[in-house]
């Protein structure tokens, strides 16, 4: 199974996914790859595989990507042959997508692999103030507010929407969400 979760930069999805592995030891990562820089306390090949803009737009062309994305500059990308790996043994697979990733995911995805998309959502004044309190620069702040809107507009066409506000709450939802796919699975087994 595939958990996509998305929403708007500082919405808690990296917080999120880190304490649902600490809960929830079935859960593995889905690493996607990237061009930005490593933040600091990231792992290569752990968070994400950071690779050159050259390396990426080669992956690209020879067809690797199931969906890319470009956000404030950056670009990211999820393989194709990690994916179907991590399916085919059973695993169940989560990670944090751009709001066009997932669109692009779903078409492609669809009747293939199961999964499930969950928005996290949060009122932008919260938003503001948690891109504050990481250290954002002004400048960084501001374009991400102003992709707030755009990225809020896709959260019809996810499964689930969830308001981060408390994180206790969040992940008892997503657990519980997860608990149901995997029910609702053996079920139909």
């Amino acid at each position: 199974m595939f958990i996509i979760l998305s929403g708007s930069s500082g919405a808690g999805k990296n917080t999120v996914i880190n304490e649902l592995f600490k809960k929830d030891k079935r859960l593995q990562k889905f690493v996607t790859y990237t061009t930005r820089d490593m933040r600091e306390g990231e792992v290569n090949h752990i968070n994400y595989h950071f690779i050159s803009r050259e390396e990426f737009v080669n992956r690209q062309a020879n067809g690797e990507f199931l969906e890319v994305e470009s956000i404030h500059g950056n670009m990211y990308g999820s393989s194709a042959i990690d994916l179907v790996n991590a399916i085919s043994n059973g695993q169940i697979v989560i990670n944090d997508f751009g709001v066009e990733g997932v669109k692009n995911l779903q078409e492609k995805l669809k009747g293939k692999v199961d999964f499930i998309t969950i928005f996290l959502s949060v009122p932008k004044e919260t938003l503001r103030q948690r891109l504050i309190e990481r250290g954002d620069k002004t400048e960084s702040i501001e374009t991400r507010m102003n992709r707030y809107d755009y990225e809020s507009s896709f959260a019809s066409s996810y499964d689930y929407v969830i308001e981060n506000i408390n994180l206790d709450e969040t992940l008892n939802t997503i657990q519980g969400i997860i608990n149901k796919k995997l029910c609702n699975k053996e079920r139909e087994q």
